[in-house]
């Protein structure tokens, strides 16, 4: 019986560039999507998470909020966190324990190379 493969929760306001990751990452991981904190935390839950991957600048204004929350859900579970933003501004505080910053647009092979590497 083939491993299930392990999954990448991507927080992405865009359908379009939700859709770009989501053809780029399948079928080599389980794609889930989160739009609201409350599928956030559900998702937060599983056990078989390698990465997520996310945007904080939202045009709803939940980006930090959703980006504190995956960064204390994974921290200790050693999940690493992409951002992958319009933004190519100064880190803060809340930058602390991401695992890398990267400015769109994002090729979809170096996305997926970097997952790869993890």
């Amino acid at each position: 019986m083939a491993a299930e493969p392990s999954a990448v929760l991507i927080i992405e306001h865009d359908p379009l560039i939700e859709s770009l990751y989501n053809r780029t990452l399948q079928p080599e991981y389980t794609v889930l999507t989160a739009h609201t904190i409350a599928q956030c935390k559900t998702f937060c839950n599983r056990s078989d998470l390698r990465v997520v991957i996310i945007e904080p600048h939202r045009p709803d204004g939940l980006g930090p909020e959703l980006l504190t929350l995956v960064q204390q859900q994974f921290h200790d579970r050693n999940i690493p966190v992409i951002v992958c933003s319009v933004l190519n501004s100064q880190r803060t505080t809340q930058d602390a324990g991401i695992f890398r910053y990267l400015v769109k647009p994002i090729s979809p092979d170096v996305l997926r190379q970097l997952i790869l590497q993890i």
